[in-house]
């Protein structure tokens, strides 16, 4: 499901376009992220910069951020996963246990945050440039 924004279609600067930015993506997790990385790329290249940036280096960044915390997920998984296994191997009785289709499915739902970021991120970066760009050429 794709989460739409209504964005204006007056030509902006920068700085209008930022606060545009910060407004409608403030309203959602995957609004948050999309921001968040979209803040850093500017951060690192400049917002003219974070204009051209190509598709393959931001998908490339989620790449790698998605990578790292899903393979923290993983050991932390794995973690309560053998300390059960101790606590039933050394008989004690526990009151709470893992819900292993509720990991599941929190993890899937991140899987999709992510891919949601990544279409607010992109559509933002859209906007901006054909926004900002019409205004540079006049």
């Amino acid at each position: 499901m794709t989460q739409t924004h209504s964005l204006s279609t007056k030509v902006m600067t920068e700085s209008e376009l930022m606060e545009l930015m910060e407004h409608n993506l403030s309203d959602s997790q995957a609004g948050l992220v999309a921001l968040g990385f979209i803040q850093e790329d500017i951060l690192e290249s400049g917002f003219e910069g974070w204009l051209h940036q190509p598709a393959s280096v931001t998908a490339a960044s989620f790449y790698e951020c998605t990578d790292e915390v899903g393979g923290r997920l993983v050991d932390t998984y794995t973690t309560l996963i053998n300390q059960e296994k101790t606590l039933d191997e050394l008989g004690v009785d526990q009151g709470m246990r893992i819900d292993h289709i509720e990991c599941m499915k929190g993890l899937q739902k991140g899987m999709l945050e992510v891919f949601q970021s990544m279409e607010l991120y992109y559509e933002t970066q859209e906007y901006a440039r054909e926004n900002y760009l019409f205004r540079e050429e006049n």
